[in-house]
């Protein structure tokens, strides 16, 4: 399992719930509880998604530090789609979520043209791609 360093503050049921009505979203399970267990933070070692061999290089935070998902969120809002949440970044793009009913829960990452690119249909999927190593 991938350790992450530098979390923030833990969060709440109570805080994911207020962002979900806060921005009228349904986050997945298994994502609240990534968060609930990891609220943003940096892995502990260099990990690569799948066969992009995707660096991955960190994790917002739902709420406390530099890198939030709502802060995120607004700085994005010029080519984020409604239902779509930021939720990690890497050295080349930002890694989002679709929360909308089409594709509800695909992982996006989507590069300086922001032409997306899915890359998987779930969290629990996308979090299973991981592996250690240099590309």
């Amino acid at each position: 399992m991938i350790q992450f360093e530098n979390t923030k503050e833990a969060i709440t049921i109570n805080d994911l719930l207020s962002f979900e009505v806060n921005y009228n979203v349904k986050l997945p399970e298994s994502y609240k509880s990534h968060l609930l267990k990891f609220n943003g933070g940096y892995p502990s070692s260099d990990i690569y998604y799948g066969d992009f061999n995707l660096p991955i290089d960190s994790f917002l935070s739902l709420k406390n530090g530099n890198q939030t998902i709502e802060k995120s969120l607004k700085s994005l809002d010029h080519v984020l789609k409604t239902g779509e949440v930021p939720f990690a970044t890497s050295t080349s793009g930002t890694i989002y979520m679709s929360l909308s009913s089409k594709d509800y829960g695909y992982i996006y990452v989507a590069f300086s043209d922001w032409e997306p690119e899915l890359l998987s249909k779930s969290f629990d999927e996308f979090i299973e791609e991981f592996h250690e190593g240099e590309v």
